[in-house]
């Protein structure tokens, strides 16, 4: 009995480290991939406080949900690739992630090679920072740490990032990621029930 309680915790533990990883390796590409594309954006730090996960699944369950709406229709949401996460899934989802209520607090040593800094959610700045961060237009990036599909093929985030200074979201929403040559992409995007 013990053995078999022994193997048992065992296995958690690497499942559980593996799972970890895998998100980290997410998130890392996520952020260097956003970063990439950032045109006016000099100064770009993630927050260390993550979004909660629940947040990704209820804005992807809204724009599913209403895909059929006549409003969207332009949007060809009503194609079956812009919805690779289907009922099933998003029930699946929430019933694996409904007791994932723990704030995570994101660390450099969560990544091998992250391209931004990480910095303290709600920082207070000094004087001569506010000048340095305002000329520069710096962005913060609060994420949530990925939903993965039953079969880890699709990882479902929550992504908002704002102006450190003054406030205000430049870009919010949902991103599906798939891996591709041995990187995670953004395949799909959804922005409170409206896919872009």
């Amino acid at each position: 009995m013990k053995t078999y309680l022994s193997l048992s915790l065992l296995s958690f533990i690497l499942i559980s480290c593996s799972t970890i990883k895998l998100e980290n390796e997410i998130v890392k590409d996520f952020v260097n991939e956003k970063y990439k594309n950032e045109k006016d954006v000099k100064m770009i730090f993630l927050i260390d406080k993550s979004l909660p996960k629940n947040e990704a699944i209820t804005i992807y369950e809204k724009a599913y949900n209403e895909k059929n709406i006549e409003y969207y229709l332009n949007n060809h949401l009503k194609e079956k690739n812009h919805w690779p996460i289907n009922e099933k899934g998003i029930f699946n989802l929430k019933a694996k992630y409904k007791n994932d209520t723990i704030t995570y607090y994101w660390k450099k040593t969560d990544f091998d090679s992250l391209n931004i800094p990480i910095m303290e959610y709600n920082k207070k700045f000094q004087e001569i920072e506010i000048d340095k961060y305002l000329m520069d237009h710096s962005q913060g990036y609060k994420i949530t740490r990925p939903l993965l599909s039953s079969n880890n093929k699709y990882a479902l985030l929550s992504f908002y990032s704002y102006s450190l200074i003054l406030g205000g979201s430049s870009d919010s929403g949902v991103y599906i990621l798939k891996k591709k040559e041995g990187k995670w992409v953004i395949t799909n995007e959804y922005f409170d029930g409206i896919y872009n």
